[in-house]
């Protein structure tokens, strides 16, 4: 999978000139091989953008200096600052010496072959030992593919790992985790470093725990708190592993559902913002069903919005109506949810709890969520409008308001009674909350 867009500028050049150095089979092997560990762990890391690529050291090759590999590892392209003018003694004896000193061999040459042996070196004396040392010290900067090969991080397949693509680009579906846990239920837990495939979970046992979490679900057997953790997990086993697929869309969807039946709107939100990105890379889904909720639930923050005096949700609203085409308006959940936006803001309660009553799909859960903050605009409505009193019951049938809640409701809203008569509401001395005790918000 190829494209600029998906990679820094800065690395694509890093590639390049690192190519570039490769004057052989082992040298293009070794850069590779480093190539792989490298850009591996900047994925792992999510540093890959902001990575300085330019100063990044270029791969040490087979056929580099000890200098040069130091240079190299240092980010440099050119002698050592400083180093023009010095000498640098290679035997310890000699390393300690002042530079008005001269050195006095601890033991007097035997013959004149070994006097041939002896080399001269910047002033110094070097014994064949010493030249032997300097060997071994370059050979350390002569890693062979294997030993390149062990340094790359274990959490990471290398076998199957390619950094560049047939057309030279950089390959990103080659750098991701394969899960291999076997695991059905596991827990959600905040990722703060790569993961190893043997906790990840493949696509085939995250269907499996998928289906288990729906089945659970619809039996009773666990609460939202388990549920909520389980769908996560299967969540960030795909999203480590890159799955986005028509299973990602029906993992979003099913965790987005359960969210609305348990009044977790952030959660939901959370959902059907990716839902959205998946859906405008054309996987397959409840595209429709999705906008509709997503319609309500900007409506829902522009009402949160009106308690403390922001325009949050209405750049939402917009953003979202433009992607309402005329054929789309046709649809059921989309018309109803249009028609829901339309009532709230022309404050119209007695529409909107009509269509209330009558929610296709989930729509009612998001509409919930609506219900308080409406019936109280109701009321001042009312309150204002009708004078001296008005029927408890009318505004039991208007709101519907049932059972115990809606009792609770009237008792907190800050309705005043005729007194003597818990039928009638006194308008004229009822004095409406802006909002109810228990009532959330977003803003």
């Amino acid at each position: 999978m190829g494209g600029n867009a998906k990679w820094p500028d800065a690395l694509h050049n890093y590639v390049k000139r690192a190519f570039a150095r490769c004057k052989g089979a082992a040298d293009q092997s070794i850069t590779q091989n480093s190539l792989k560990e490298l850009i591996t762990n900047a994925i792992m890391t999510n540093s890959l953008w902001t990575k300085n690529w330019t100063a990044e050291p270029l791969p040490v090759l087979v056929g580099d200096t000890p200098a040069a590999a130091m240079q190299t590892k240092m980010g440099m392209g050119g002698p050592m600052p400083g180093a023009a003018g010095h000498k640098f003694a290679s035997s310890p004896s000699s390393s300690s010496l002042q530079p008005n000193q001269t050195f006095i061999p601890f033991k007097e040459p035997s013959s004149k072959k070994n006097k041939t042996n002896k080399r001269k070196h910047d002033g110094f004396e070097i014994q064949e030992a010493d030249v032997q040392r300097k060997n071994q010290r370059r050979q350390r900067f002569h890693m062979t593919q294997q030993e390149l090969k062990s340094l790359v991080t274990p959490e990471v397949d290398t076998k199957k790992l390619q950094v560049l693509t047939q057309d030279g680009d950089l390959d990103l579906a080659a750098m991701v985790i394969k899960g291999t846990s076997q695991t059905v239920e596991k827990e959600y837990l905040r990722l703060t470093s790569p993961p190893h495939p043997s906790t990840v979970r493949p696509e085939p046992v995250l269907r499996k725990a998928l289906e288990l979490v729906k089945s659970k679900w619809k039996k009773g057997d666990h609460d939202y708190i388990y549920a909520c953790s389980q769908l996560k997990s299967i969540r960030q086993d795909c999203t480590v592993q890159h799955i986005k697929n028509d299973f990602t869309v029906s993992v979003y969807e099913t965790h987005a559902r359960v969210a609305l039946e348990s009044g977790d709107i952030n959660e939901f939100n959370q959902c059907q913002t990716q839902l959205h990105e998946l859906y405008e890379k054309l996987i397959p889904g409840e595209a429709i069903e999705f906008l509709a909720y997503r319609i309500l639930y900007c409506v829902y923050v522009s009402l949160q919005a009106k308690k403390g005096d922001s325009n949050a949700g209405q750049l939402g609203m917009y953003n979202v109506l433009g992607m309402v085409t005329p054929r789309l308006r046709t649809d059921p959940a989309i018309a109803h949810a249009l028609a829901v936006r339309q009532a709230v803001a022309m404050n119209d309660y007695h529409r909107f709890f009509k269509l209330y009553v009558g929610a296709p799909n989930m729509a009612g859960y998001l509409m919930d969520v609506m219900v308080p903050a409406i019936r109280l605009s109701a009321l001042r409505a009312m309150c204002k409008a009708y004078r001296p009193t008005l029927p408890v019951q009318y505004i039991r049938d208007e709101l519907k308001l049932e059972g115990k809640a809606g009792k609770a409701f009237i008792r907190q809203a800050g309705l005043a009674f005729v007194k003597g008569d818990k039928t009638r509401v006194d308008t004229k001395t009822s004095n409406i909350v802006w909002a109810l005790s228990n009532e959330s918000s977003l803003i």
